[in-house]
């Protein structure tokens, strides 16, 4: 596609490099940022009225997130293929976050107390089970993705050419 405002790419690969861990690093603190907010207010018992717009741009950030990456046949940069088991523990840590969460909000200064906990408890189930299909949905899209991708970088050119060579 051509540039239509005629701006040139004046960077060299190193200085790319550098603006691409910039702007990654600012992303991420962006949604951490915006999570942290949304959970605060939250657990404050903000109305949602007040928070609504930071958690559109917080779901548009994610959904944009998913797509860009499932899209491009990236997983993460730290585990570059997703298990189960990966998806396991990730799932546990977000149900025992949200467990925590509903112990804080609904208690206030008494979550030592069983009445509690039943509740909180069956959030951070519920919470567990939907971000674990959730991965493993996203899983087996990655996969998918990622072997249709592998597949379109093989050149049926230089397939020929080494036949006839042969």
């Amino acid at each position: 596609m051509k540039n239509p405002f005629h701006i040139q790419n004046k960077l060299d690969e190193m200085q790319t490099q550098k603006m691409l861990t910039i702007n990654n690093r600012g992303f991420w603190g962006t949604w951490t940022a915006l999570l942290i907010a949304i959970a605060v207010q939250a657990a404050a018992d903000v109305p949602p009225e007040q928070y609504m717009a930071e958690w559109i741009i917080f779901m548009l950030m994610c959904a944009y997130s998913l797509i860009e990456y499932l899209r491009n046949g990236i997983w993460t940069t730290f585990d570059a293929h997703p298990t189960a088991k990966t998806n396991v523990m990730w799932s546990a840590l977000g149900g025992a976050g949200v467990t925590v969460f509903y112990l804080v909000r609904n208690s206030r200064q008494d979550w030592w107390q069983w009445s509690y906990w039943p509740g909180s408890a069956l959030g951070g189930v519920f919470t567990f089970a939907l971000i674990f299909g959730a991965l493993q949905a996203s899983s087996w899209l990655y996969y998918k993705r990622r072997g249709a991708l592998d597949h379109e970088t093989e050149d049926p050119d230089n397939t020929e050419e080494e036949e006839t060579k042969s």
